[in-house]
């Protein structure tokens, strides 16, 4: 994933119509308002409370999630486009996304989302053989931003309809109750 630098596109606008200009740069400024998240957002809280099987097809499996998203910011957040892939032993074993294109998490309220998440049987069974045999050598590859952690969880999303894409992580250990995330 890249850095957060951003780049915008700004239309062109001639310099003999100083009053379009400025009219066209005070509509940008006052709709950026609801285009931006705001600085010190907080991530929402996940939890499963549903998973079903939906098939098996040619060594990957399709799984559907129930999840409920706690938002504890006191603004909603208008969410799109929401996807990822997970990561065990730093390896990619599946890929899935939140099944509505676009939706809000009320302020400081929860929500019910459906997610699909398609797992991959040769990429689990191999970040399996890979994890287990560096935790048995003692071994593992500190130069990784995943050093330390057994899973990821690396995604993307959108913050409305703004064509901004935000990076997320979410990293933790096997057996452990506590994550470590960054934005």
């Amino acid at each position: 994933m890249n850095d957060r630098s951003v780049r915008l596109a700004w239309p062109s606008i001639s310099n003999r119509r100083p009053a379009l200009r400025s009219l066209l740069a005070l509509g940008v400024l006052g709709g950026c308002q609801r285009l931006i998240p705001p600085r010190d957002l907080k991530a929402p809280d996940l939890q499963v409370t549903g998973l079903r099987l939906e098939g098996l097809q040619r060594g990957e499996a399709r799984v559907a999630l129930t999840l409920v998203a706690s938002n504890p910011n006191p603004v909603e957040m208008p969410l799109s486009q929401v996807q990822f892939e997970i990561r065990l032993f730093s390896q990619r074993i599946g890929r899935g996304r939140v099944d509505e294109p676009s939706f809000v998490l009320p302020a400081q309220g929860a929500r019910e989302l459906p997610v699909t998440l398609d797992v991959s049987g040769s990429d689990l069974g191999r970040a399996l053989r890979r994890g287990l045999g560096e935790r048995i050598a003692g071994q593992s590859d500190a130069r990784s931003p995943e050093a330390g952690s057994d899973w990821q969880i690396v995604g993307s999303l959108r913050w409305a309809e703004n064509p901004l894409v935000l990076e997320f992580r979410k990293q933790g250990t096997l057996g452990a109750r506590e994550e470590r995330s960054s934005r």
